[in-house]
């Protein structure tokens, strides 16, 4: 059928052995590859000055998409800001 000439490749070539999985009459590509993994977590007091550079970071971005409806913020204060919102009491339905 269609699919020996994949089955042949698979068994010929190790390299990619990994990558090709026979599950029954369906041959799916795959990938293994683990790149990292990614923990989110909630802002914390101390992570007002990532959290400043992601939000200047993404004004950046708008402003030069459209500059008439999008503005940059004035940077002088932003960490502080952000450490201050950090730093309160949290509700409870507040992430």
């Amino acid at each position: 059928m269609w699919w020996d000439w994949l089955h042949d490749a698979y068994e010929m070539a190790w390299p990619i052995q990994s990558l090709l999985v026979r599950d029954k009459l369906n041959i799916r590509i795959g990938c293994r590859f683990h790149i990292m993994d990614v923990i989110v977590r909630s802002a914390r007091p101390g992570d007002g000055a990532d959290l400043a550079r992601g939000w200047l970071d993404g004004c950046r971005y708008y402003a030069a998409l459209d500059p008439e409806r999008f503005q940059l913020p004035v940077e002088q204060g932003l960490v502080e800001w952000f450490e201050q919102l950090l730093a309160r009491p949290k509700s409870l339905d507040e992430v």
